[in-house]
């Protein structure tokens, strides 16, 4: 929460703790919203897992989604003495060593999460290299560049939420730099333009394709 220790000094610990449980509890219906895991709640911030305890397709989309909902929601809220309460929010993905019984996690994600939560400007979120080629095209970003964070030992790319993208499908949120060019398959190309060929002849025609990890039968 953005000025959390300037609020404390102003209003009565009983004003604060009703403050503290609406942004926490707005917080949390976001991030249960895309079926993330709210771990911890520490007044003035929260730290929220995707992928655990229960693992989903697409972990780093679901975590954004939930950080841009926090963000909206939380600017139509509007808090006696407070105002309105604006949020900075850092997202890093990678492995944690998770004890459910001590409320403790560990691992070097949740140390870049809290640095990428630092450099964020209020009413924004920052993500790690590795959030922003995991959620790929599905939003857009702007490019903060190298990043010397306190406590991470390599200078690491960052890169700030400007919104969804307009891709229209998944298949194009993940192509929008390009497809990956296929390299010695120029036979197999020819017998799949070939049978689209056929096709448009309507004539009938099948043809199997089959990959390492499962198999398809089509008709054309």
């Amino acid at each position: 929460m953005v000025g959390f220790t300037g609020l404390a000094s102003r209003v009565d610990p009983e004003v604060l703790q009703g403050i503290v449980r609406s942004y926490e509890d707005t917080c949390a219906a976001a991030i249960t919203h895309y079926e993330g895991y709210v771990f911890q709640r520490l007044g003035d911030g929260i730290v929220a897992f995707f992928g655990y305890p229960l693992a989903h397709e697409g972990e780093a989309e679901r975590a954004i989604h939930a950080g841009l909902e926090i963000i909206e929601s939380l600017s139509r809220l509007s808090v006696p003495e407070a105002g309105y309460l604006q949020v900075r929010i850092g997202i890093a993905t990678g492995l944690v060593v998770v004890s459910s019984a001590e409320k403790g996690a560990v691992g070097e994600t949740m140390n870049l999460a809290s640095r990428l939560q630092a450099i964020a400007q209020p009413g924004c979120i920052v993500v790690s290299e590795r959030v922003h080629r995991l959620a790929s095209g599905a939003f857009d970003y702007e490019d903060l560049g190298e990043q010397a964070l306190k406590g991470i030992a390599r200078p690491t790319y960052a890169y700030r939420i400007l919104g969804v993208s307009a891709a229209a499908s998944r298949f194009e949120a993940a192509t929008q730099e390009g497809l990956t060019p296929m390299v010695g398959r120029s036979w197999r190309s020819g017998c799949c333009c070939s049978a689209g060929n056929w096709r448009k002849t309507a004539k009938g025609k099948w043809s199997c394709c089959a990959g390492s990890l499962a198999s398809a039968r089509a008709a054309s």
